[in-house]
């Protein structure tokens, strides 16, 4: 069976929290509600952070806190879940689309391993095709 991705959320409510523990739980994954920072700093490196309802300000701030311990991690922010019923299935299918897309984008650290394995690979290149007449 394959493991499920564990997805930490931070910010939301309780309703919010339920519901997001719900939907996500039967899309299959793991799903880890951080009461604060203080606690999404203690659990294990998750697939992915989801932030809810952060200002912009906060956002950032929070995101820079929690990359100097987590760096290989996605994030996906979404505001909170408006009030009326009829907006719910709308604001779940945002918060499934920005958590989808923040899985599938490459990681820094990804990008940085293959920049430098290919950067390596094209000085090996240079040097095989180099030759030297005397």
């Amino acid at each position: 069976m394959k493991p499920r991705k564990p997805i930490a959320v931070l910010g939301a409510t309780e309703n919010e929290a339920s519901l997001l523990a719900l939907v996500l739980d039967v899309r299959g994954y793991c799903v880890v509600i951080c009461s604060g920072e203080d606690a999404a700093m203690r659990i294990e490196t998750p697939a992915a952070f989801l932030l809810v309802g952060y200002s912009s300000g906060e956002r950032l701030r929070v995101e820079s806190r929690l990359w100097l311990q987590h760096r290989k991690w996605a994030h996906a922010a979404v505001s909170h879940r408006p009030e009326k019923t009829d907006d719910a299935a709308a604001w779940m299918a945002d918060v499934m689309d920005a958590l989808t897309a923040a899985l599938r984008k490459p990681r820094a650290d990804a990008e940085y391993r293959t920049a430098k394995e290919s950067a390596a690979g094209a000085a090996r290149r240079t040097t095989r095709n180099r030759r030297y007449v005397a």
